[in-house]
């Protein structure tokens, strides 16, 4: 399961549980599975896309009120908006997508 599907079904719920954050962990017994399967760069960029598409689907279904709603979380209480943020922020800070990629392709 792709980890926007499970942020987007925690912003629809309005909790985001320890276990859906622990998935978007790559060292965690699920993920770890489903990443090894990507064994090619095409595996990876399809599995990018598919990504991307499921969170702009996510966001472009979402209203101005589900933006601003309260979202729970381990983390604390945040407005959804902020979950996507914070998805970003982490995009482009972890060297995690650097690492498992050049352990793909060489």
């Amino acid at each position: 399961m792709l980890k926007e599907e499970i942020l987007a079904g925690a912003l629809c719920q309005g909790k985001f549980t320890a276990e859906a954050a622990n998935f978007s962990t790559p060292e965690a017994e699920l993920p770890a599975t489903e990443l090894k399967a990507l064994g090619s760069v095409a595996d990876l960029r399809a599995y990018a896309a598919s990504s991307h598409e499921a969170a702009e689907k996510t966001l472009g279904a979402m209203s101005d009120d589900d933006l601003s709603r309260s979202v729970e979380s381990p983390f604390g209480i945040f407005p959804a908006w902020r979950y996507f943020e914070l998805g970003y922020d982490e995009h482009w800070a972890s060297p995690r997508p650097a690492i498992y990629v050049s352990s793909v392709v060489g």
